[in-house]
């Protein structure tokens, strides 16, 4: 059996206020705790249509939660495969390496076909591509991966890809 030694008074009683915290929120209602009355869903859907929205901290915890569920089904779809996980900044190129990868066929578009500033030409998935895209590609300073998006490998049922946000 381990035995813990603590440093001090100040640890018991953290230690015991949390047990005590622990307890009675347990008996509560998730919302009820959180003290917010709006769908995760509604909250990630204004976030994502405004990343400046300031989410209180009562949101902030039910949209982790959310997001915690909604990977948690995505991370099943990986288990027992071989995963390849894209990481890197926001606009590096992540998802169009990946559709890329997934069949899609890419095309050199000018930005103003895309409603977007800029001179250089960007790349998306061609209209008449084969296949659709597979992960949305961001262009410009905001993300278009929110959350990690898992896929299967089209060739290999063994192999999954993972496409996470930008840094």
């Amino acid at each position: 059996m381990d035995t813990f030694y603590l440093q001090s008074s100040k640890s018991i009683c953290s230690m015991v206020l949390l047990s005590l915290g622990t307890i009675l929120l347990s008996s509560c209602s998730r919302s009820h705790q959180l003290g917010v009355n709006a769908n995760p869903q509604d909250i990630l859907a204004t976030k994502l249509d405004d990343p400046h929205y300031e989410l209180s901290p009562a949101e902030s915890i039910s949209l982790i939660e959310h997001c915690a569920r909604l990977s948690g089904g995505s991370a099943a779809h990986a288990n027992g495969k071989e995963v390849t996980l894209v990481l890197g900044n926001t606009g590096a190129g992540k998802s169009t390496f990946l559709n890329c990868l997934m069949g899609c066929e890419m095309k050199l578009v000018k930005p103003s076909e895309l409603n977007i500033a800029g001179t250089k030409k960007v790349v998306v998935v061609a209209p008449d591509s084969a296949r659709s895209e597979v992960m949305p590609i961001g262009h410009g300073e905001r993300s278009q991966t929110f959350m990690p998006h898992i896929v299967s490998d089209p060739v290999s049922a063994h192999r999954v890809y993972c496409d996470c946000p930008g840094f």
